[in-house]
């Protein structure tokens, strides 16, 4: 840190002077702590009905543009689109309703280039709306589905669109050339049951795909198939696992000249990931494979209380002493890569599926009358996130980890986000109307979590039934999220509710 000498004279001679100069570092120390913070700035509150589904509104980031608030209204025949545009300062700019068929499925949305794509499906065809960012104009574009295939994953170009998905649970990605109105199923694909991990449209116009399947020694592998710009098959890649291992995940970042890095999760199973791997590409497209056993991290444990992690690394280092595998597995998935400066950051959740059991009466064939319990699926329930750096040739550099308290959910999804510094990663999670943070720097803890509420209201009286968080802009991020909110017994014995939606710009200060 920079003293601005200018302040104070640094003469040695004088015991005064050098206790000015004392209190003016510990005086900058304590601001230079108190700007390290996250913390709320502006927030609107839009009502809504008792009979609003508020899970089905959704906010997308225009990045310095605003944040585009998209809601759908049934109607008999027509439903009803209605996008908002809201400025930096949460200020509406212009609002525009998109007439929609009855069954159509909203699959995914994608923002490029000022123009934000919402793809949906409706029966034999896909209907792909473009809408300009900047005044709300939109065009709509019908797509015939070849298949009938599920689709799941967008990405778009100046002149392609790509749509993801499955057919009978083998992956397909849908070829669309908007200039010449052709399409067509991307070769090398759609053979084998397997995930689709990666689709992306590199700047040069380029695709690449990443699937994850079993090869023929019933491992799970990583093809990695690169495409032109027509969508022929150029080359294709295969990262094949060690003999006791699986690759669950992987991404793939290019680095230039023909080099590549691929970033994932691998486990002994193909249901528990038993750590994270990196696999550095060269000229020849040879994947050279290391892998990073969740009991090797640093601070994969940190989410114990400090006594309980230690006695983990204690015995953990025990184990290796004696040659010993650690055998952690858990379930866990890849949220996230992030590059950042020469590195890439890597960002995933650890979870378990949480059940509750009901006693179900049943008879035997000989008339006897028994109980037998029945498991019921009851959401998954997060424990921590992991974040780990890698070079630009897969070398670990460092990691971290955050303890997310009370998080529940019944459909996977994300929940923490970063924000990297020059000298501190931010990370952050919304949940039960609490924003959480927490402040690293590489393996070092800066500061612990800090627990913010969002919406200012008595927390006995207000019952959360959305939040999320999202990356915007810079060191924005924003929040969102649905309240039901009971106001106490009045004089005469009735009771008012309100539900309210609120949208929430969130800084994080360098």
């Amino acid at each position: 840190m920079e003293i601005p000498i200018g302040m104070f004279s640094l003469s040695r001679s004088s015991r005064q002077n050098n206790l000015l100069y004392l209190f003016c570092l510990i005086l900058s120390l304590v601001v230079t702590t108190s700007k390290a913070q996250v913390r709320q700035i502006n927030q609107i509150e839009i009502p809504l009905n008792l009979w609003e589904d508020a899970s089905q509104y959704k906010i997308l980031s225009t990045g310095e543009q605003g944040l585009l608030f998209i809601r759908r209204f049934s109607g008999n025949t027509i439903d009803q689109m209605l996008i908002t545009h809201l400025d930096t300062l949460l200020n509406k700019q212009w609002e525009n309703s998109i007439p929609i068929p009855r069954f159509a499925v909203t699959v995914t949305e994608q923002i490029r280039n000022n123009i934000a794509y919402f793809l949906l499906k409706d029966r034999a065809e896909f209907l792909l709306i473009s809408i300009q960012v900047s005044d709300g104009a939109y065009m709509l574009t019908s797509i015939k589905n070849p298949l009938l295939f599920n689709p799941t994953e967008l990405s778009v170009s100046d002149d392609v669109i790509l749509i993801g998905g499955y057919y009978n649970q083998r992956p397909l990605v849908f070829y669309y050339n908007f200039k010449q109105q052709k399409s067509k199923i991307l070769p090398g694909l759609f053979n084998e049951v397997g995930e689709l991990n990666q689709i992306k449209i590199n700047d040069e116009g380029s695709i690449q795909v990443i699937v994850c399947a079993k090869n023929w020694d019933q491992r799970k592998s990583l093809w990695i198939r690169t495409y032109d710009t027509d969508g022929n098959l150029v080359k294709t890649t295969l990262l094949k696992p060690d003999p006791d291992k699986n690759l669950i995940f992987g991404k793939s970042f290019d680095l230039g000249n023909g080099k590549e890095v691929v970033l994932g999760s691998y486990g002994r199973y193909i249901e528990y990931a038993r750590g994270i791997f990196s696999a550095e590409i060269n000229l020849e497209g040879e994947p050279k494979i290391t892998y990073h056993n969740f009991g090797d991290l640093q601070r994969f444990f940190g989410y114990l209380k400090p006594k309980h992690e230690a006695r983990v690394m204690e015995r953990n280092e025990r184990r290796k002493l004696k040659g010993k595998k650690l055998r952690y597995n858990y379930h866990y998935v890849v949220n996230d890569i992030i590059p950042h400066r020469d590195e890439f950051i890597l960002l995933g959740e650890v979870f378990y599926p949480r059940y509750t059991y009901s006693s179900m009466g049943n008879s035997s064939f000989s008339g006897n009358s028994y109980m037998r319990s029945q498991p019921i699926f009851d959401g998954y329930q997060y424990s921590h996130a992991i974040v780990a750096g890698f070079d630009k040739k897969g070398k670990l550099l460092w990691d971290n980890s955050f303890k997310m308290d009370h998080v529940k959910t019944m459909t996977l999804q994300q929940f923490v986000k970063i924000l990297p510094f020059e000298n501190k990663l931010d990370m952050l999670y919304v949940n039960d109307n609490s924003l959480n943070s927490k402040t690293i720097l590489e393996t070092n803890v800066i500061k612990n979590t800090v627990t913010t509420t969002l919406y200012d209201s008595n927390p006995k009286n207000t019952f959360t039934e959305l939040s999320k968080l999202e990356n915007w802009y810079g060191d924005y991020l924003f929040a969102y999220g649905a309240l039901l909110i009971v106001n106490p017994v009045q004089q005469d014995g009735t009771r008012t509710t309100k539900r309210v939606f609120y949208i929430s710009k969130i800084l994080c200060q360098e």
